[in-house]
């Protein structure tokens, strides 16, 4: 079997898939998921061979191999497959582009899952599937697509960081230190804003820090701690959460100066954007 991945959005399920070999093509614009719902996997990507086995998570980007060689297969394997820069033309992935710009340099990460994580990861890719009709030839509807995607890139970084492997192969100190960085964002982010707490934390300068994140993201360390907060805003607006209470979760000394930095990403105050938002529903 040698599927040609294609420039769109790919999500499949191979229940019991009991093929022993297999290729899997990936091009050099390609960022690949693989996760194991139940069974084994044993692949092989350039001279690495690594085993994929239930609540574990591959992910692979071109840059690291064009083929992904899979053996011994019996697995419940969900498969993702996407070019970023043709699924979301360019927008900007809040979160999502942070993490995706640290994957593709990496090229390969594996990390363990807990239950609870791979049933919520396993719920969007269920909501992508079936909102799309992808598997069934029916019409594509590209915005519920897009946040859906976008949402499950999100609780994806979330785990990711929270979980951060150990490093892997090719990994250089600089991957090393930015991981740590976006883990520290995902642990800290409610009360620490400024990027001197970040740097002295890891006991690099301000500078240095900024240097290598910009490097590996191409975000700003400042950015990427602003990122993460405006993901974490807009998400309680959509959940109907109290303003006051958004501003006070988030660490900002008042609502007028969380409602300027809401407006200066969003170019809308918050309630504004909920309101947006539910009419659009």
């Amino acid at each position: 079997m040698t599927p040609e991945l294609p420039h769109s959005l790919v999500i499949t399920y191979n229940k019991g898939y009991q093929e022993r070999n297999a290729e899997l093509h990936l091009p050099s614009s390609k960022l690949a998921i693989l996760m194991v719902d139940k069974g084994y996997l044993y692949i092989e990507l350039d001279d690495i061979g690594t085993t994929l086995e239930s609540n574990e998570l591959c992910i692979l980007t071109g840059i690291y191999s064009k083929s992904v060689h899979i053996e011994n297969n019996t697995a419940d394997l969900w498969i993702i497959a996407f070019d970023p820069s043709h699924i979301f033309q360019g927008k900007d992935l809040e979160t999502g582009s942070t993490f995706l710009a640290f994957l593709n340099s990496v090229g390969y990460t594996k990390i363990p899952l807990k239950s609870t994580d791979q049933a919520t990861l396993t719920q969007w890719l269920r909501l992508l599937v079936n909102k799309n009709s992808i598997n069934d030839g029916g019409p594509e509807r590209p915005n519920i697509r897009f946040w859906n995607l976008k949402s499950f890139l999100r609780e994806l970084s979330e785990i990711y960081f929270l979980n951060i492997p150990k490093p892997g192969r090719g990994w250089h100190r600089d991957h090393i230190l930015v991981s740590r960085f976006l883990q520290l964002i995902e642990i800290h982010f409610t009360l620490q804003h400024s990027v001197k707490w970040y740097a002295d934390t890891l006991l690099v300068s301000s500078d240095h820090l900024s240097k290598v994140v910009k490097k590996i993201t191409r975000k700003t360390a400042k950015q990427c701690i602003e990122e993460r907060l405006i993901v974490a805003a807009k998400s309680m607006l959509l959940k109907n959460a109290p303003i006051t209470r958004i501003w006070n979760i988030l660490g900002f000394k008042t609502s007028s100066h969380f409602g300027y930095f809401f407006k200066k990403y969003t170019s809308m105050a918050p309630s504004a954007y909920r309101k947006q938002s539910f009419i659009k529903e």
